[in-house]
């Protein structure tokens, strides 16, 4: 009887051990089924997504005028989208941040 206890500890931990193991295996080389760059591509692909991020910016004292520029250079980079083929469908623009620039702002005055 002490045998068989003995043997399906030994039996239940391998067991136990393998499936550990296996997981642990799978995940090790999971990132081998993924691309990441950042900067340039040394080899050349086929993708059905891009994925880009940028931003930019104008300065200005009066908030319109600052707003307005910001469009004319949405609509120039929209322009240069369609001229070079990239489908602009599923384009986002989003995040419009502010900052204020003034000696006269209530922190630079020390009263």
């Amino acid at each position: 009887m002490k045998n068989i206890k003995h043997l399906v500890i030994i039996s239940s931990t391998l067991i136990i051990i393998s499936v550990i193991l296996g997981s642990s295996f799978k995940n090790a080389f999971e990132h081998l089924n993924t691309i990441k760059t950042t900067g340039s591509a040394k080899k050349d692909f086929v993708s059905d997504i891009i994925i880009w991020d940028g931003s930019f910016s104008t300065k200005n004292m009066e908030l319109e005028e600052a707003y307005k520029k910001l469009d004319l250079d949405k609509n120039f980079i929209i322009t240069y989208l369609h001229k070079n083929n990239v489908p602009f469908e599923d384009a986002v623009f989003s995040s419009i941040s502010g900052q204020i620039n003034s000696s006269d702002s209530p922190s630079s005055n020390s009263s």
